[in-house]
């Protein structure tokens, strides 16, 4: 029996409101305080270290939209089924949406590796910061997948009335790349030097397979994963059907 929070067909819409709004506020504002507190470490190395993460920002931003719209349409079909107290449904379409954005990530992850060397000559970055741009990429591309998934979960736990849980793995995510970075850029004094420039990245990619694991095992526990053998026209006719609303919100988050 899939484990939901709140049953949102009652009681006041306003305590609802605010019980979704929330921890999902705290959340973000936990990621978005994470990568400030990151960026202050990379300043702390150099003025082109600084100059290639902001260079990164425009495309960790498009490649972040691809899990926000496949998120944003599983929660809109799964809160409908919800309502409709179809629990097996939810399960197969929490199932097939996270499958989906999986596949579109490695994708997505695999174009990107090969490709971000001429992505970044063609947004401008000059000879000395290219390099420094390109090595940040392809150690931020690793933990692209563990990022893609969770966020598309959040959206799925939200969808059943839970707001709590998503706001917890947002700030644990945030608050274990915060505590990580600074290990990794400037090391441990008297026992390791560190990866400067590169351990940014990595405490990303850490702090987001943790967080990966973390999800999986919620959803596990919410009864939100379903392992049942599916033909492929049922599975490419869900993924039709979440990306009718999840492409369009791609597209809207993008520009």
């Amino acid at each position: 029996m899939v484990k939901a929070g709140a049953d949102l067909a009652a009681g006041s819409v306003s305590r609802h409101l605010l019980k979704l709004t929330v921890p999902m506020f705290l959340g973000i504002s936990s990621m978005i305080v994470a990568a400030m507190i990151d960026t202050v470490y990379v300043s702390r190395i150099g003025t082109l270290e600084l100059a290639a993460v902001s260079f990164t920002f425009p495309v960790v931003m498009a490649l972040s939209t691809l899990p926000m719209g496949i998120g944003i349409g599983a929660a809109s079909i799964i809160a409908r089924v919800v309502g409709a107290g179809d629990e097996s449904r939810v399960r197969r379409l929490a199932s097939d949406s996270l499958l989906l954005v999986v596949l579109i990530v490695l994708a997505a992850t695999s174009l990107g590796y090969i490709f971000v060397e001429p992505l970044f000559r063609v947004l401008g970055a000059s000879e000395d910061i290219l390099p420094l741009s390109v090595s940040y990429m392809r150690i931020w591309f690793i933990g692209l997948p563990a990022f893609a998934l969770p966020m598309v979960a959040i959206n799925i736990m939200r969808a059943v009335g839970n707001a709590r849980l998503p706001g917890i793995i947002m700030a644990v995510g945030a608050g274990m790349q915060v505590c990580l970075a600074p290990v990794l850029i400037f090391g441990i004094p008297g026992w390791w030097p560190g990866l400067g420039f590169e351990g940014a990245a990595l405490g990303f990619v850490i702090s987001r397979i943790i967080t990966f694991g973390y999800t999986v095992y919620v959803l596990r526990a919410m009864h939100l994963l379903s392992f049942e053998r599916r033909g492929r026209r049922e599975l490419i006719e869900a993924w039709r059907e979440i990306l009718r609303i999840g492409l369009p919100a791609m597209m809207s988050n993008m520009i």
